[in-house]
């Protein structure tokens, strides 16, 4: 497979597909009561969609523009 159709495609798919599974698991799992379980059930889902796609989706070159422009904003210091 190409390159271009692993990076485009085949990752953010991934990505979909875990995360999609889940927020399902977690409806499946668990009854939502109250706001304070759906904002609960809500940040799990969203720092594993983050997580995924900090690891997955986004590239090692990529990466590094950002940390080179968070060091130029001096948020990021080594």
């Amino acid at each position: 497979m190409s390159e271009y159709f692993i990076e485009s495609y085949l990752r953010p798919l991934l990505i979909f597909v875990i995360v999609g599974l889940a927020a399902w698991a977690s409806g499946v799992g668990s009854k939502v009561d109250s706001w304070v379980e759906l904002i609960a059930a809500f940040s799990v889902i969203s720092i594993i969609w983050v997580t995924l796609t900090w690891l997955l989706a986004v590239s090692q070159t990529e990466k590094q523009k950002l940390f080179n422009w968070l060091k130029r904003k001096e948020f990021w210091k080594e």
